[in-house]
C-alpha cells in the first residue's frame, strides 16, 4: 500500500528487520517473557499488517487476528480483547475512535497509524483510555514505519508531532533547492537510512523521481555503503 494510486514497492528484508529490532527496544518486547498480545485491526493486504505481524512473531509475542464480524459488534470485540489479554492495539485513527476502551482490562498501548491523527480524535481516545497512545508515521517506501511518537499514560497532546525516527533512520527537511531549512522552517521531508526501499516494481521513472542520491551522505557512510539514497515523501 502507498498513497495515491497503488504501486508495488520493493521492500527488502533488511528494512523490516531493522524496524522490528528498533520497535522491540522501544516497546520492551522480550522474547523470554512473551507477555504481549498484539491485536491487528489492519487487513492483511495493508502494509502495516507486516509491522504488526513481525512485531509479534519475531519478538516471541502473540499475534491476535481480528474476525471481520467483530468490527460491527463492539461488545464481542471487547470480550475478545479481554479473553485474549490483548495489550497492544493498532489501527487507523478513524477506526480506533469508534470503540470505547474504558471497559477493557488488559490493554496498555494503542498505536494510531495510516492516517492524520487529528487532535479531536486523539482527545476522544484519550478520554476513554489512559494508557500509552502512539502516533505512528511512515510511508511504505521507508519499510512501513519511520517515526513513532509515544504519549505516556494520561499524557495530553500539547503539540502535533510524528515523533522520533526509528533506529538507523536519517531525516532531512529541505527547501526546493535541496538545502536544509532552519528549525521551525517549512520544507519537505526526505528520509534516508536502512529503511529506504529499492523503489517501485517496473516503474523506473517514478523510482528515479522519488528516490534520490543523498547529498548529505557522510564520508563514513559512503565508505560503509550506507544512507546512499533518500526518499522524497511529497
Amino acid at each position: 500500500g502507498t498513497t495515491g494510486k497503488p504501486k508495488a514497492v520493493l521492500v527488502p528484508h533488511r528494512g523490516v528487520v531493522n524496524l522490528q529490532v528498533s520497535l522491540a527496544k522501544l516497546f520492551g518486547l522480550d522474547k523470554r517473557r512473551g507477555d504481549e498480545a498484539l491485536l491487528s485491526f489492519s487487513n492483511y493486504v495493508f502494509d502495516h499488517f507486516v509491522e504488526q505481524m513481525t512485531d509479534a512473531l519475531l519478538n516471541g509475542q502473540k499475534l491476535v487476528v481480528l474476525d471481520d464480524t467483530m468490527r460491527t459488534d463492539a461488545e464481542r470485540l471487547y470480550r475478545y480483547i479481554d479473553d485474549e489479554k490483548v495489550t497492544y492495539l493498532s489501527g487507523t485513527p478513524s477506526v480506533l475512535s469508534l470503540y470505547d476502551y474504558s471497559t477493557t482490562n488488559s490493554l496498555t498501548r494503542i498505536d494510531a497509524i495510516g492516517e492524520d491523527f487529528t487532535e479531536p480524535v486523539f482527545n476522544k481516545i484519550r478520554g476513554m483510555f489512559q494508557g500509552t497512545i502512539i502516533n505512528g508515521y511512515g510511508p511504505t517506501e521507508i519499510s512501513i514505519t519511520s517515526h513513532k511518537r509515544l504519549y505516556a499514560p494520561g499524557e495530553r497532546r500539547a503539540t502535533k508531532s510524528i515523533g522520533h525516527p526509528v533506529a538507523n533512520t536519517a531525516c532531512y527537511v529541505l527547501n526546493k533547492s535541496m538545502q536544509r531549512v532552519p528549525v521551525g522552517g517549512m520544507g519537505e521531508l526526505y528520509i534516508g537510512g536502512v529503511g529506504v526501499t529499492r523503489g517501485y516494481l517496473n516503474r523506473d521513472e517514478l523510482t528515479a523521481d522519488r528516490f534520490l542520491d543523498n547529498p548529505f551522505q557522510t564520508p563514513q557512510e559512503r565508505a560503509a555503503g550506507e544512507n546512499a539514497r533518500i526518499y522524497r515523501t511529497g
